[in-house]
């Protein structure tokens, strides 16, 4: 009976295991960048389900936008979080996502892993 209950009790836990992987979407890691023209490109740091969105014009960064996102089948939902004069605002965007090797593509913007 002992042994019984502990293969259940295994059994069990590898279930829930592998229910939690499956829940976790896909997660991208390292720094993406698309092509530069005149020294103006856009560059997302991927750190777990973080993002760092970096925007440059002319070789200067301009902006820089943080947020968490997820990714579920062919669309990423990012949520960007800006604080400034005491507030916090945050706003959801969904774009178009697709990858191929280290290339993605995400709305408009397709960027190769550096």
């Amino acid at each position: 009976m002992k042994n019984i209950v502990k293969v259940v009790a295994v059994v069990m836990a590898i279930a829930i295991v592998a229910c939690v992987l499956a829940s976790c979407g896909k997660l991208l890691s390292g720094t993406y960048k698309t092509d530069s023209a005149l020294g103006s490109y856009v560059s997302i740091k991927f750190t777990g389900n973080k993002f760092k969105i970096e925007t440059y014009v002319l070789g200067t960064l301009t902006t820089t936008e943080e947020g968490t996102y997820k990714i579920t089948d062919d669309k990423m939902e990012m949520t960007y979080v800006t604080t400034g004069d005491g507030t916090t605002a945050t706003r959801t965007v969904t774009e178009s996502f697709a990858q191929d090797g280290d290339t993605v593509t995400i709305g408009i913007w397709t960027l190769k892993k550096s």
